[in-house]
């Protein structure tokens, strides 16, 4: 298991697994890199959810899951924030088993088709990352 923790000190900010700083991801042929940021939606918040999601295993995966992780998780992080490569997994989870579903359910079922079989959670399968309470409630408002 990892454990990823990020802070932030007057001019930088300090990301790091498991007590080693987080490696920064350089796309072909870039060798600029756009620093780490969270609690918003922008690039560095990107570039982080990809470096995080490659650290932790989903080399395959990580650009699909990027733009999610960085709208569902990383923007709404406090500082100083940590979690693990459990709560990420967790999460990877629940985001493969709840997008087909979605799917399904937006276009009808055919009726030789049977509904598909729902899987039960418990609390121990949802992931448990920190959130920032002013953003948590920004959320309940927006809805």
């Amino acid at each position: 298991m990892k454990t990823y923790t990020g802070t932030r000190s007057v001019h930088q900010r300090i990301i790091t697994v498991n007590g080693e700083p987080l490696r920064a991801i350089y796309t072909q042929g870039d060798r600029r890199s756009v620093p780490f940021e969270w609690g918003n939606e922008s690039a560095g918040a990107k570039h982080l959810a990809q470096a995080i999601l490659r650290d932790s295993g989903a080399d395959g995966s990580m650009h699909l899951h990027a733009h999610h992780f960085v709208i569902e998780i990383l923007s709404k992080l406090p500082t100083p924030w940590m979690f693990t490569s459990v709560d990420i997994e967790k999460w990877r989870r629940l985001k493969n088993m709840v997008e087909p579903s979605l799917r399904r359910a937006s276009s009808s079922l055919r009726r030789s088709e049977a509904a598909p079989r729902l899987a039960l959670l418990r609390p121990s399968d949802f992931p448990n990352f920190p959130v920032d309470p002013s953003k948590r409630e920004r959320c309940k408002r927006a809805s």
